[in-house]
């Protein structure tokens, strides 16, 4: 089984898409930088 069909990852993915997405034109360059870090970790 590809761990790419399993749902909590496609759930994941989902999540780590909507917080780039998010915090896309933050002018705090740290946050964006461990917020965007942190969730390409997840999936």
């Amino acid at each position: 089984m590809y761990y790419e069909r399993l749902d909590v990852w496609k759930r994941s993915f989902q999540l780590s898409l909507s917080v780039y997405r998010s915090f896309y034109l933050l002018k705090d360059f740290s946050l964006k930088d461990q917020m965007c870090r942190c969730s390409v970790s997840i999936p």
